[in-house]
Parts: structure tokens; C-alpha cells; sequence
């Protein structure tokens, strides 16, 4: 079983941040059937208050790493319980300990050292194995990146599967987002789009496809995912492990249904029950603001109400 000392040090932190922003803490306030119910914390404070907070809070630095193989790094994930740092960029994968600060080990993403363009643990609370999505349309997953007393291994970790997940994406282009995905590791699902007019769901375990559609977006390439379904202390909640947002290079952010060989998406309706409304067609969301680059995208659940946070590389 893997160790939780790292993660209780993270929970005193949060809870730290939590009691200097009370308002912060809080959360966003709910909407129900009958109007916007703001929060008492929320009320009580003006937003000049809220800015003296902020600035008032003071972060430290607890580490700095040093890259090896290669300039800029171009993707990051901690690991859920134990002080592991993954950093891509130029094909290589660099693992650090972020409670020593020290770097473990480095190895090629594939034997030509593909670009890795996303990354996700699988199976954090046991047998964790590293996805990794490349700009050539592969996953490759890797094991033996832990020791069996829960350290992290100094010795390259071994090439355990690899698949063409994305066929259409041939070759690596500049400037191209590749091989994006998304991991649920409720029901072992992988979702996988990028550079690529196409979202494919697969049976990671059995490295099947189970559906695919047409996001009718030729022009764009999808340059992130993620689900509307979250975990929390009380399970899970959100519209639905099938609905998937993504997030595209001109900007635009989308909703689909991958149940539907159409990408539909089921609407929800505020208040009413679960999916009392239903669209026949993707839904686009042109009042983002963004108008280039998605680099990230995330759902939080508050009750009944769901919001989607994204940020682009521009302003």
C-alpha cells in the first residue's frame, strides 16, 4: 500500500490558506430553483478586503529542480499520495522527489524520444503506472517508476504497453497540441483527441475503443479535456462520467455526450432533475473570452451548481 505521509502535509497547508482566506474557503455560493443565494462570508466582505488578503498571504518557495534533457518544460503532474514530480518536454520524462527536492530518474518517451504532449497517473492508490500521450498519436505506460517500500526508483522505469491511440495523427507538425487525453480511473477510461477532428473513448485495460465521433472541428485541433465528473470526500458528482468538455486552439470550449456516436450532448436542467432536457447537438461555448490557445480546463461541482474554469495562453 503506498505511504500518505506527503499527503496529510498538504492538507495542513490547505487548511492554512483556508483560515487566512475565510472567504476564499468557502467556495463559490450556490444557485437553486428560486435565485442566486450568495454565502455569508461572501457578503460580509467587500473586494478591496478580499485583495488585502491576498496580498497579505505570504508563499514560499519549497523547492527548485533542475531540469536535465531539455530547455522548458512543457507539462507537470504530482502524484495523488506519493512526493513524486513528473516534468516533460523534448520526448524525455524527468521524475523528482518533491519533499528532497532531488531528481530520480530521466528516460526517453519511446525510442525516438516522441514529444510528450499529456500525462496522467493510473492507479494512484496502489500500482501506479504513468500514461503518457505523444505528439505522434501513441500511448505508452510505464511501470516500476515506485519501490516496492513505496520510495521512488532511481532505475528507468519498463515499457509495459503502447498503442496507436490517435491513427490520424501521423506525423508531429509544429505548433501542434498531439495526443491529448483524459484518465477516469472509475470504470478505467481513457478519453483521447488532439490534433485531431476526432474524441475517442477507450477500455484502457483492454486498450479498446469503445466509441468514437466526428467534434466537427477540422479547422482547430483539441488542445485539452476533461470530464464533468469529480471525486470528493462524498464520492462522486458532476453531469456524468460521459460528458466531456474540450478545449480547442481558436479559443472555443465544447461539450459532448460519448455515449452518442454524434458527440450529443444531454442537457441538465437547474433544479429539475437529471436530464429532463435534451439537445441534438454539441453545445459551444463562444463567451469564453479566449481567443487563442486552451491550455487547461476543469469542472467543479457546487451543488446545483456546475462551472467550468479554463485559461488560454493569452490574455
Amino acid at each position: 500500500m503506498p505511504s500518505f505521509a506527503f499527503w496529510p502535509r498538504i492538507y495542513i497547508d490547505l487548511q492554512s490558506i483556508n483560515s487566512h482566506l475565510p472567504v476564499l474557503a468557502e467556495g463559490p455560493a450556490r444557485v437553486s430553483r428560486f435565485g442566486y443565494a450568495e454565502s455569508d462570508a461572501a457578503a460580509g466582505l467587500m473586494e478591496r478586503e478580499v485583495e488585502e488578503k491576498k496580498n497579505a498571504l505570504q508563499l514560499q518557495e519549497a523547492g527548485l529542480f533542475k531540469i536535465k534533457n531539455f530547455r522548458s518544460t512543457s507539462l507537470l503532474s504530482f502524484h495523488s499520495f506519493e512526493p513524486a514530480l513528473v516534468a516533460t518536454g523534448n520526448g524525455y520524462v524527468n521524475v523528482y522527489n518533491a519533499e528532497t527536492n532531488e531528481h530520480m530518474v530521466t528516460f526517453p518517451n519511446g525510442s525516438k524520444c516522441c514529444r510528450v504532449t499529456s500525462c496522467s497517473w493510473l492507479n494512484d492508490e496502489s500500482n501506479s503506472l504513468l500514461l503518457a500521450g505523444g505528439a505522434d498519436g501513441k500511448i505508452r505506460i510505464f511501470d516500476g517508476l515506485f519501490l516496492p517500500n513505496d520510495g521512488i526508483s532511481r532505475e528507468k522505469p519498463s515499457l509495459v504497453s503502447s498503442f496507436v491511440a490517435a491513427p490520424e495523427i501521423a506525423t508531429e507538425t509544429r505548433y501542434s497540441s498531439g495526443l491529448v487525453s483524459e484518465w477516469q480511473q472509475l470504470g478505467g477510461r481513457l478519453f483521447v483527441g488532439g490534433n485531431s477532428a476526432f474524441i475517442r473513448l477507450y477500455d484502457l485495460a483492454a486498450e479498446k475503443c469503445i466509441n468514437s465521433f466526428n467534434t466537427k472541428s477540422e479547422t482547430c485541433s483539441i488542445t485539452t479535456l476533461a470530464t464533468a465528473w469529480q471525486k470528493d470526500i462524498s464520492g462522486y458528482s458532476g453531469l456524468g462520467p460521459d460528458v466531456i468538455i474540450a478545449g480547442y486552439g481558436n479559443g472555443s470550449v465544447r461539450l459532448f455526450d460519448a455515449r452518442s456516436n454524434n458527440g450529443e450532448l444531454i442537457l441538465h436542467s437547474s433544479g429539475e432533475g437529471f436530464g429532463r432536457q435534451r439537445r441534438k447537438r454539441y453545445t459551444t461555448y463562444a463567451e469564453t473570452g479566449h481567443n487563442s490557445w486552451v491550455v487547461d480546463l476543469s469542472f467543479r461541482n457546487y451543488g446545483s451548481r456546475q462551472e467550468i474554469v479554463s485559461g488560454c495562453v493569452g490574455e
